[in-house]
């Protein structure tokens, strides 16, 4: 089933969902649409399914990113990164396909990320205040709230240009400002001294 959902995929980001069918979609996967419905009841579950595999992926990665890089800051320069890069991959036109044509399967999936999100940013603020990294004093609530701006800068129109242009020049700058604001001096020193973002390579 994975490959399958994969596979179509592939067919919605070059596609979109507007005007793909399920006739197209079976000639994609050359098999008939009697089979493809053994699958799928419509082409609303076809998109509802190929969301929660897509999503599954990313809770995936991002799980795996905070296993395989425990240091703090490195741990939530590599979240922004792949986040960003997740938005920066879609269409404008996609994005806005699917919130108008699906709206409620948009809204779960939607709610369901800003919540796993925040979660895994919450878990990293904590950590670093604990290891004396982040400032003790800072204001969650605001940082969760910058953080959700911050990775979905590429959903803004006005922004949009900028992110897909020098995109991981103006990442950069972006994530040293938010760590300088919720730094310590020791977190800002390892900033500065220890912390090489070509040095940390997102192979996921």
């Amino acid at each position: 089933m994975d490959e399958l959902l994969e596979r179509i995929s592939v067919l919605i980001l070059k596609c979109g969902v507007k005007s793909l069918t399920m006739d197209d979609i079976a000639r994609s996967l050359a098999m008939s649409k009697k089979t493809l419905y053994l699958h799928f009841e419509n082409k609303k579950d076809v998109i509802k399914k190929v969301g929660d595999y897509e999503q599954q992926k990313e809770f995936d990665i991002l799980t795996q990113i905070c296993e395989e890089y425990p240091q703090t800051i490195d741990q939530l320069w590599l979240i922004t990164k792949f986040l960003v890069n997740q938005r920066v991959k879609l269409s404008a036109n996609l994005i806005y396909s699917f919130n108008k044509y699906y709206p409620d399967i948009s809204n779960n999936l939607s709610n369901r990320r800003q919540l796993f999100i925040s979660n895994l940013v919450l878990r990293n603020l904590n950590k670093g205040m604990g290891e004396g990294l982040y400032r003790d004093d800072i204001d969650v609530e605001t940082v969760l709230f910058f953080y959700a701006f911050l990775t979905n800068l590429s959903d803004m129109d006005s922004l949009n240009s900028l992110m897909r242009n020098d995109a991981h020049l103006h990442l950069n700058s972006v994530f040293n400002y938010h760590i300088r604001a919720i730094a310590t001096p020791s977190g800002i020193y390892y900033l500065e001294t220890k912390f090489k973002s070509e040095d940390i390579k997102l192979d996921f």
